[in-house]
């Protein structure tokens, strides 16, 4: 180990050397993935996310059977979906099949006219009503968020969702192609149990 002291000068070598130390360290842990979106930041981004909701149920949803292609850009607001995926038709067809698990919290008994966050876990067990297990790499961070919501009518309704942190955004569920070594797949991340 190299100490650098200058004696008598005031120490402007050993804050260079404590500051060069600090940098690579935090460098380091955020590499590692130890330094992530703050709690406040990953509120944020959830509250977003279900603001983003709210304003697509209040705009004109394109039909899934005369405009799928419009109707699959509108859900991947939700539902990550890497680029090069998106073509995909088998890729397609699982967000159609996916989308009613997130769009029947927000619609039934009718459709929420507001929804507040009450709150995030972050996953700690493989199996709830998703199947958590292998995330893919571009997943930062796995929740379930519980959402409260009100009808226009004053009925009050709780739920849970999915919620993962993927390139500093939210998303509800993730699908994707997946290359194995023998074929590709397509896989949905989290999987929900009744899929």
């Amino acid at each position: 180990m190299i100490t650098f002291i200058k004696r008598g000068g005031g120490g402007d070598s050993v804050k260079i050397v404590f500051l060069t130390f600090l940098i690579a360290g935090l460098f380091i842990l955020a590499g590692c993935g130890f330094i992530s979106p703050t709690a406040t930041d990953v509120n944020q981004i959830a509250k977003s996310l279900l603001n983003t909701v709210l304003d697509t149920l209040e705009s004109e949803i394109p039909d899934p059977i005369s405009s799928p292609t419009e109707f699959i850009q509108l859900i991947r607001k939700f539902v990550y979906t890497p680029d090069q995926d998106a073509t995909d038709t088998d890729v397609s067809e699982a967000i159609m099949d996916l989308t009613y698990v997130p769009l029947f919290d927000f619609t039934w008994p009718s459709t929420l006219t507001s929804v507040e966050l009450k709150g995030l876990s972050e996953i700690e067990s493989k199996l709830l009503p998703y199947n958590w297990a292998n995330p893919p790499d571009f997943v930062q961070k796995t929740y379930m968020m519980t959402v409260q919501g009100e009808t226009e009518d004053g009925t009050i309704t709780s739920f849970s969702l999915p919620f993962l942190i993927i390139n500093d955004d939210g998303y509800f569920f993730a699908v994707f192609v997946d290359d194995t070594d023998s074929a590709t797949e397509v896989r949905v991340y989290p999987l929900p149990l009744i899929f």
